[in-house]
């Protein structure tokens, strides 16, 4: 029998053809934000060796989820919640991400935020009641979301075969389902190929509906063909774009996007994929334009809320600068403009608050990005002057700053810096969050 594709009849009484009505039925799947408390908590529970510092999102959908939702044959979302309601976004991302780097990416997005590394303590097993309390205290807990691995019906579409997937962190190879249910990998029942058209009917029958990219640390996502699919929808439609970074530093700058080369678990996916781009020259800079765009105004306007924190007074030029670059036309204009007042700063000019937090934990500080960051010497420097110049604090202060430079600048760029060195900036930057 064919799976269950949602309402048979739309509310005219019309019967949509198969694969209308397969859209319709994945696009009224979603997660809220509370239910995904939920899901952590039941994940700690059910995967013993579970690892926000390793579990990758693909060992979830093997050991969590497709056990979780065998013996109903359905999706996570249509298991948890059976209410039929269009998400108010969709999230691109790979499955060799960090699981943990997902969903505190999806958290740091609904609070807010451009990145997430400061979520990501809240995520651990005694501080799942903090988050739950955090995003009610926001009135965000209500708020629906669509992934894949939660909306798509891994029983009609991979569970039988997990070409060779072993776990993350113990190395052992996961199980295939027995479920026995009819697999869809095309045509009309399948659900992994009508992405361009959920997305579609999202933006026609919810007005507030915005998509994000969820970034992981070796920026893999910019590679994988169906990320690159719905990307290409999100743009053809002129859908809002937000995208979320563990840390956003410089590299958010020159992604690199070449769509001719991206790849799928199935080579018949790269095809129909790249078959539906006419000009892959075309879609590779506007790809790189919507991508770079998110990243140049998080930097900046991380920098005018620090200032702003710091000084008690908004910077007009940043927010013309931000407008500019939202308008951009081409890459090479938003990149010159981002680049003219990143200069100002000097190479790799961020600011400490931004990295202090992700600096004070070595278990968090696995970013390639990071470790470049800080092997440019003389950033600190300048951070420190942007803070408030080094003459103008007490000896004692200016003695730990300067600590810390020496220390963060260190051969190799990746020495940790005690929380308690720290402690200066707490309090005096924008959203500084020093880990335990």
């Amino acid at each position: 029998a064919p799976p269950s594709i949602g309402p048979e009849p739309d509310n005219n009484g019309n019967d949509d053809d198969v694969a209308a009505r397969v859209v319709r039925s994945l696009a009224h799947r979603s997660m809220t934000l509370g239910a995904l408390v939920d899901f952590l908590k039941h994940t700690y529970e059910v995967m013993p060796h579970f690892d926000l510092a390793q579990t990758k999102t693909v060992d979830v959908v093997w050991q969590v989820i497709i056990p979780k939702t065998s013996q109903q044959g359905c999706s996570y979302a249509q298991l948890v919640d059976g209410s039929e309601q269009l998400p108010d976004r969709m999230v691109s991302h790979n499955w060799s991400n960090l699981f943990s780097h997902l969903v505190a990416g999806i958290f740091a997005n609904a609070m807010g935020h451009n990145d997430y590394f400061h979520v990501l303590p809240l995520l651990e097993r005694d501080n799942l009641s903090l988050l739950s309390a955090a995003i009610q205290e926001l009135g965000i807990s209500g708020m629906r979301w669509w992934l894949c691995l939660f909306c798509v019906n891994q029983h009609v579409s991979i569970c039988g075969s997990t070409w060779g997937h072993k776990d993350s962190v113990t190395g052992r190879e996961s199980e295939a389902c027995s479920c026995g249910r009819q697999k869809h990998t095309e045509g009309d029942y399948c659900e992994m190929n009508k992405f361009d058209a959920m997305i579609s009917l999202f933006q026609k029958e919810k007005s507030s509906y915005s998509h994000l990219l969820a970034v992981d640390v070796a920026s893999a996502a910019f590679t994988r063909i169906w990320v690159i699919a719905e990307i290409a929808e999100v743009f053809k439609k002129s859908i809002h774009l937000d995208m979320v970074k563990a840390v956003m530093l410089p590299s958010c700058r020159k992604p690199k996007i070449d769509v001719s080369k991206a790849k799928a678990s199935r080579p018949e996916d790269e095809a129909q994929v790249l078959g539906k781009i006419e000009d892959k020259n075309a879609f590779n800079e506007q790809a790189m334009l919507g991508i770079a765009i998110p990243g140049f105004v998080a930097n900046i306007d991380g920098m005018r809320k620090m200032c702003q924190t710091c000084f008690g007074e908004d910077d007009e030029e940043m927010r013309t600068l931000i407008k500019k670059i939202r308008g951009a036309k081409t890459y090479k204009q938003a990149d010159r403009l981002f680049g003219n007042w990143f200069a100002d700063f000097g190479d790799g000019g961020m600011f400490m608050g931004l990295l202090a937090p992700q600096i004070s934990n070595a278990r968090w500080a696995g970013l390639g990005d990071l470790k470049m960051f800080l092997a440019s010497k003389g950033n600190f420097v300048r951070m420190g002057r942007k803070m408030g110049d080094l003459e103008d604090r007490d000896d004692e202060q200016r003695d730990e700053l300067e600590f810390i430079q020496l220390r963060c600048m260190g051969e190799g760029g990746t020495e940790t810096v005690a929380p308690d060195d720290l402690s200066i900036f707490k309090g005096a930057v924008h959203d500084v969050h020093v880990l335990p």
